[in-house]
């Protein structure tokens, strides 16, 4: 059985970045007002209020929290305005 973090593919293309601050800095060209939360050790949401915007997480679940890996990232695009509520 194999096991991903890649629970949201409505937000987007999944995109490789080198760590979470390259994920951080990704998510808020798009949405500055953005903040994280944390839900499983590494893994991340971004929020705007009660939308949705993006999801980071690491490569590889066995690799969790080890430097230089990378994390994958999708993130919704779309102007705020045009994201639902979650």
């Amino acid at each position: 059985m194999t096991f991903s973090l890649d629970r949201y593919p409505y937000l987007g293309t999944r995109e490789r970045v080198q760590d979470i601050d390259e994920a951080i800095r990704r998510v808020r060209e798009y949405h500055p007002n953005a903040h994280q939360e944390g839900s499983t050790g590494a893994e991340r949401t971004f929020w705007v209020g009660k939308k949705h915007v993006a999801h980071a997480w690491p490569v590889g679940s066995a690799v969790i929290g080890r430097p230089g890996v990378g994390f994958w990232l999708r993130i919704n695009r779309s102007p705020i305005e045009d994201i639902e509520e979650v």
